[in-house]
C-alpha cells in the first residue's frame, strides 16, 4: 500500500480530501473486515467514520451486542462491492459505471441501512432501464423486491411490443407476470401475454421438477391466479385455434364455449368461472423510438436513376433496429405531363435488404405507398426489429423502382442516445459496383 507523504494533511483543502487520504492509506484503522465467499480479501476502516454513516455499523460497534471479533466476517458482498460502500462513507459520494456493480451496491446499502446511497444506486438503475438492460434490470428488482424498478420494467415491456424484448431464455418471476397482465394499456398483443404465461407455467414445472404437462401447468396457473387475467374475448378465432388451442390447457368444452362467445353466438356470462368476460381490448402506448440523423456536409447532390444502392452502418453499442429515413424521388418532365402540371405525391416501391458482416440476410422488406416528391424524406421501417452488435458491419441495400433519386453528402459519424453509428459511403450496385462519395441513408430509426 502507498505511504503518505509526511504532513499530508497540510495539503487537503476540505474534510472530504482529508478522509479520502485517511481510507486510501489505512491511516489508524480500528476494525477489520474479511470480505467475500471464495476468494476473501481483508479490509479496514474506522469505526467512527461507519458508525456515523450507517446504523447497522452503529449497533455493532457500539451497541450492547457489539462484536467482539477482531476480524469481522462478511460472507455476502464482494471486496470490490464492499470497497465501493466505504468509499461512499468516506468521499461522501459514488460513481457507478455498471447495472451490475449498481445491483451489488444496492444489495449492500439496503443492508446497512444507509438511503441516501440506496437512492443513488435506484436512480442509476431507473436512467440504465431500456430494453437493452430490461432482463438485468428486472433480475435485481425481483430479487431485491425494488418496487420502483419492477414498475421501470413493466413501462418498458408495455412501451414495446413483445418482439422487441422477449426473451426465451430469461425468467420472469410470478409476481412480474401477474402485474404485466393486470396492466390495462400495452403494446403487447393478448396472444404475446397468453405466450408469456405459457413460458412461465414451463418453466416453473422445471423448477419444480414436474413433466410440463398441460394438466401440470394448468394447475400452475390455476393456483397463481392467472387465467382469469387473459382476454379471451379479444382474441380472434385464428388466434385461438393457432395459438391458445395447441397447448391444450384449455379443455375441449371451454374452448367450445370461447369460439361461440368470440362470435358473439353466446354471452360472455356463460363462460366457465373463473374466465375473464371483458370484450374490450388493452389500450396502445404510442411508440417512442429514437433518431440518429446525420449532419450535412454541403449542399452538394448527385443522383441515382433506380436500381440498387448499398450502405454500411456500424455502431459502439447494441442498439434495436426498427426502420431507416431515406429520400424521396425528384419529379420528372413525364410526371409533371402525367399529373397535368400537379406534382405532388408518388407511389414508392423498394426493397430494403439488410444483411450481417458474413453476408447473411436478416431481414428483406416490401415497401410500397404513396409518398411525397422532390427531395424530402420518406421512413422506412424494416419487417422486424434487428439487433445491431457492437463492432459489426451491416450492410443496408436498396432496390429502387425507376425514378431519380437524390443522394447527399452526409457525415460518416453521427451519435444519438450516446451511441456512435459510423456509416461507409454509397455504393452503386451495377455492372461496374462503384463508390459514390455520398449517401442515401439520412437517418437510421432505433431503440437502447
Amino acid at each position: 500500500m502507498n505511504q503518505p507523504e509526511m504532513d499530508w494533511q497540510i495539503h487537503q483543502t476540505d474534510l472530504r480530501s482529508r478522509f479520502k487520504q485517511v481510507f486510501i492509506h489505512s491511516h489508524w484503522t480500528d476494525c477489520a473486515f474479511r470480505v467475500g465467499s471464495e476468494e476473501t480479501e481483508i479490509i479496514r476502516g474506522h469505526k467512527i467514520v461507519l458508525a456515523a454513516s450507517s446504523p447497522v455499523f452503529e449497533a455493532l460497534f457500539y451497541g450492547s451486542l457489539a462484536e467482539k471479533k477482531e476480524i469481522i466476517d462478511v460472507p455476502d458482498l464482494e471486496p470490490d462491492t464492499f470497497s465501493l460502500l466505504l468509499k461512499y462513507m468516506y468521499y461522501d459520494s459514488t460513481e457507478l459505471d455498471s447495472i451490475e456493480v449498481a445491483g451489488q451496491l444496492l444489495y449492500a446499502a439496503r443492508k446497512y441501512m444507509m438511503p441516501h446511497l440506496v437512492r443513488a444506486c435506484l436512480d442509476y438503475l431507473l436512467e440504465q432501464t431500456c430494453i437493452n438492460t430490461l432482463w438485468q434490470v428486472l433480475a435485481i428488482a425481483e430479487d431485491m423486491h425494488e418496487d420502483e424498478l419492477l414498475a421501470s420494467c413493466l413501462k418498458v415491456m408495455c412501451q414495446y411490443p413483445g418482439e422487441m424484448w422477449v426473451n426465451n431464455h430469461e425468467h420472469m418471476g410470478l409476481g412480474t407476470l401477474s402485474n404485466l397482465l393486470d396492466q390495462p394499456s400495452t403494446n403487447l398483443l393478448e396472444v404475446e401475454l397468453w405466450e408469456l404465461m405459457v413460458r412461465w407455467a414451463r418453466d416453473q414445472c422445471l423448477r419444480r421438477t414436474l413433466a410440463p404437462s398441460p394438466t401440470n401447468q394448468r394447475a400452475l396457473i390455476t393456483q397463481a391466479g392467472l387465467l382469469g387475467k387473459i382476454r379471451f374475448l379479444t382474441l380472434t378465432l385464428a388466434e385461438l385455434t393457432e395459438m391458445v388451442e395447441p397447448t391444450g390447457l384449455l379443455s375441449q368444452e371451454e374452448m367450445r364455449v370461447l369460439r361461440q362467445t368470440i362470435n358473439k353466438s353466446s354471452s360472455p356470462s356463460v363462460l366457465p368461472s373463473g374466465f375473464n368476460t371483458t370484450r374490450e381490448m388493452r389500450k396502445r402506448f404510442m411508440s417512442i423510438s429514437s433518431r440518429c440523423t446525420r449532419h450535412c456536409l454541403t449542399k452538394r447532390k448527385k443522383y441515382t436513376y433506380g436500381g440498387t444502392v448499398e450502405s454500411t452502418v456500424s455502431v459502439d453499442s447494441r442498439i434495436l433496429v426498427t426502420g431507416f429515413e431515406v429520400f424521396t424521388r425528384i419529379a420528372t418532365s413525364s410526371d409533371y405531363i402525367m399529373g397535368h402540371g400537379c406534382v405532388n405525391h408518388y407511389l414508392e416501391n423498394l426493397v430494403v435488404t439488410l444483411s450481417d458482416s458474413e453476408g447473411n440476410v436478416i431481414d428483406k422488406t416490401k415497401v410500397s405507398g404513396v409518398v411525397a416528391f422532390f427531395n424530402v424524406t420518406q421512413e422506412v421501417n424494416l419487417s422486424r426489429p434487428v439487433w445491431f452488435l457492437p463492432q459489426q458491419e451491416y450492410t443496408v441495400t436498396f432496390e429502387l423502382s425507376p425514378g431519380q433519386y437524390p443522394l447527399s453528402d452526409l457525415a460518416s459519424i453521427a451519435f444519438s442516445k450516446s451511441v456512435c453509428f459510423r456509416f461507409k459511403q454509397c455504393k452503386q450496385c451495377d455492372e461496374i459496383n462503384s463508390d459514390l462519395d455520398v449517401s442515401f441513408i439520412n437517418s437510421v430509426i432505433f431503440n437502447v
